[in-house]
């Protein structure tokens, strides 16, 4: 199990380092001399694992975000590809109709030609 997981996906390597780093080793008739102070050991371990951790994040963050753009980037395409597949004319006029639609369509109103209103007199 050990092997097939490479010593537990890491997990076994950072107790063996943090067994060795907090107190002095026993075996059956030596301990390990402790050749690095308790506190540099402490600061150390702090400071790598924090690194692996905010570099964890940090590459989380931006794969995130980059699937986040292309889902944007492809809802806007397949928006515009809509957009140009609708027909020009009247009927097409008539969607944009109605609050907040603007002055567009033919001669510069929103109406079809059939619902426009009539000029009660003429100026000519």
């Amino acid at each position: 199990m050990k092997l097939v997981s490479l010593g537990g996906f890491g997990f076994w390597w950072v107790v063996d380092v943090v067994y060795i780093g907090s107190s002095p080793v026993y075996a059956l008739d030596y301990r390990v001399a402790a050749n690095l102070p308790h506190w540099a050991f402490v600061i150390t371990s702090v400071v790598f694992f924090a690194i692996i951790g905010f570099s964890v994040v940090g590459f989380s963050t931006v794969g995130h975000i980059q699937r986040k753009r292309k889902g944007a980037l492809l809802l806007q395409a397949e928006e515009e590809a809509a957009f140009r597949s609708r027909k020009t004319g009247p009927a097409a006029e008539a969607l944009f109709a109605g609050a907040g639609a603007g002055a567009g369509g033919r001669n510069g109103n929103n109406l079809p030609p059939a619902k426009r209103p009539t000029p009660a007199y003429d100026l000519a």
